[in-house]
């Protein structure tokens, strides 16, 4: 059973994703309204978004519990410090 927090975490994620569309780790304004909200451990970037864990594990959570989908998208040539590629997550239609 999950614990409330996580709970409310979700819904927050789900709602989110619902008004405002896809998104992914590297998204600065996501991931900076997730920190807002709920002040999880996180790691400030000089540039980019914010290494939060726990928001990664979170939307992992929500594709493996079929409530978001997920895809891949290209981001080579971002930068020396940016993956090839980025998971996006989209509200299931």
């Amino acid at each position: 059973m999950k614990k409330k927090g996580t709970i409310i975490k979700e819904e927050w994620i789900k709602d989110y994703v619902e008004k405002n569309g896809p998104v992914n780790i590297l998204d600065v304004k996501f991931v900076d309204a997730y920190i807002d909200e709920f002040n999880p451990k996180h790691a400030i970037q000089p540039f980019g978004a914010n290494k939060c864990k726990e928001l990664g594990k979170m939307l992992s959570t929500l594709y493996n519990d079929n409530i978001l989908n997920r895809s891949r998208i290209s981001i080579h040539g971002l930068g020396y410090d940016y993956p090839n590629w980025v998971y996006v997550y989209e509200a299931r239609q």
